[in-house]
């Protein structure tokens, strides 16, 4: 306390000083919640020139971080108007966004606020200062009031190396989707350039790996996207099927959109850039609502999104109505004036060109224990099992689905009591939580195969290679799962041949 009652008086200049930055973060890293009041409440004013300086804007970036909502707002409300700059607690308590205090002020204003963000924010994005969360919340609110050709000047400026050091945090990641989403030819190839040799480490961020997403999903200059981006993550697939974010671009290819897959936050920030997409006739863009409705059908989840229009919509009421009598249209959000491409052919050109396909299915055969015991890895080797959404899998690489399976059996059929590489007795994966119910959900999912009428289905090679016979020694615990799924399996034949065995342990009450 004694050293930073001796300190606070210095703060502001700690703070732009090159080496005294370090201790003006530790002041708000280790300050009581009245000391950092103090710190934050001394910002006030000068909150954008010191995001301008390279050690300032660090300094306030910790303060943002570090404050409540009530004091990240007062940092962050001085872009809004001079008033907030000069004069404290102006209007602003109880508001959370740019919209709320449009709607507290005279329209006269509206255009002088605006203009006052673009005057903060210009000089910061000269100087590439775009790391800090505070300058990517700003943009995020001058971008929801800003008109068509103000979004196209942030995005042709965003566009480029800037962007990677940007999309870290959840606005940032929604200004790399938006900057995709609304950009030309030009400036998409500039972004995916500048990805170049960052690809992995960009996949493996939370949100970094929802950028990626956006890039999958409307870029339709295909071959660019897997020189760039495909082909980097295929060198490291092994390591990313296993990663919580990793895996995120090949799921996409495989199910894209499923809530299974994806929390909400992920897909609001895709379907945020997407209600850019739509500029009505004055120069303002208005907003696309995008309602993700789940299906259900054999193998992967089923992705039906129905788009409805809440404001400036180009699609009359008939043909809402319509579309939504429509079960089985499917529209995807990547159709909305963002991209020409098919979304189905667009995601196989990056699954089947780039080679992605059979590095993936080569890394499910090796690795098929391994990934199915994983609590994250079942995910993909589940959806490569089925065939991914509207059999991708089986388009790109029909015999490499059939390998998994037989891999899968293989692994199914070894002895109780196998052990892995470090010498370790693992739990069999007939018997294991985790891949007891992707192997059941397999069972009962996995028909015969849709193109290949020699192949035989996933439940047939199982039964043949691991069960047949021994249904008795499985019928206990979480292999007894398994071993009931056969009563409900999506291959006819199989279920026939598996009920005569199973009837005998039915009647015991064994099952």
């Amino acid at each position: 306390d004694a050293i930073y009652v001796e300190l606070q008086p210095h703060f502001l200049k700690l703070a732009r000083d090159t080496y005294g930055r370090h201790l003006a973060g530790k002041m708000l890293f280790y300050a009581n919640k009245n000391q950092l009041h103090q710190m934050i409440s001394s910002l006030h004013g000068n909150v954008i020139d010191y995001l301008r300086h390279p050690a300032g804007s660090e300094v306030v970036e910790l303060a943002y971080k570090m404050g409540n909502s009530v004091q990240k707002w007062e940092l962050l409300s001085e872009f809004f108007s001079p008033e907030y700059r000069l004069f404290k607690d102006v209007g602003t308590k109880g508001i959370g966004r740019i919209k709320d205090i449009l709607s507290h002020e005279p329209p006269s204003n509206h255009a002088t606020i605006l203009e006052h963000m673009r005057m903060c924010l210009e000089p910061i994005l000269e100087k590439g200062i775009v790391d800090h969360s505070i300058i990517h919340r700003a943009l995020v609110e001058y971008l929801s009031i800003a008109s068509k050709a103000e979004i196209s000047e942030i995005t042709q400026q965003l566009s480029g190396p800037l962007l990677v050091r940007m999309v870290h945090t959840k606005d940032g990641a929604r200004l790399g989707a938006l900057c995709v989403t609304c950009g030309d030819r030009k400036e998409r190839k500039k972004i995916i350039k500048g990805l170049k040799g960052h690809v992995s480490k960009v996949a493996r961020d939370e949100f970094g790996s929802v950028f990626l997403l956006s890039i999958l999903s409307v870029v339709d200059d295909t071959k660019l996207v897997n020189k760039i981006i495909v082909r980097e993550v295929a060198k490291e697939l092994e390591d990313l099927v296993s990663h919580k974010y990793g895996q995120r671009p090949v799921l996409h290819l495989l199910s894209p959109y499923s809530s299974r897959y994806f929390p909400s936050d992920v897909l609001n920030i895709l379907q945020f850039s997407m209600g850019f997409a739509d500029a009505s006739g004055d120069d303002t863009l208005k907003r696309r609502n995008f309602v993700v409705v789940e299906g259900t059908g054999s193998g992967s989840e089923d992705y039906r999104a129905s788009v409805k229009s809440i404001e400036g919509s180009s699609m009359t009421q008939k043909g809402e109505e319509d579309c939504c009598k429509d079960a089985k249209t499917e529209i995807a959000p990547e159709m909305i004036g963002v991209s020409r491409k098919n979304p189905f052919q667009r995601r196989l050109e990056l699954l089947q060109s780039s080679g992605l396909a059979e590095v993936l299915v080569d890394i499910c055969s090796k690795h098929a224990g391994k990934l199915l015991r994983s609590p994250i890895g079942k995910n993909v080797i589940y959806e490569v099992a089925t065939g991914g959404h509207k059999n991708i899998m089986w388009h790109a690489v029909s015999a490499g689905v059939t390998s998994v399976h037989e891999a899968i059996a293989e692994v199914s059929a070894q002895p109780h009591a196998s052990v892995s590489n470090s010498g370790d007795a693992e739990e069999h994966v007939l018997e294991q939580y985790h891949s007891s119910r992707v192997i059941r959900r397999l069972v009962m999912e996995c028909g015969p195969p849709p193109f290949a009428s020699e192949a035989r289905s996933f439940s047939a090679i199982l039964w043949d290679k691991a069960l047949k016979g021994k249904c008795g020694v499985w019928a206990k615990g979480h292999s007894e799962k398994v071993i009931s799924a056969f009563r409900e399996c999506a291959d006819a034949d199989v279920k026939a041949a598996a009920e005569i065995e199973l009837q005998p342990m039915i009647n015991s009450g064994l099952l």
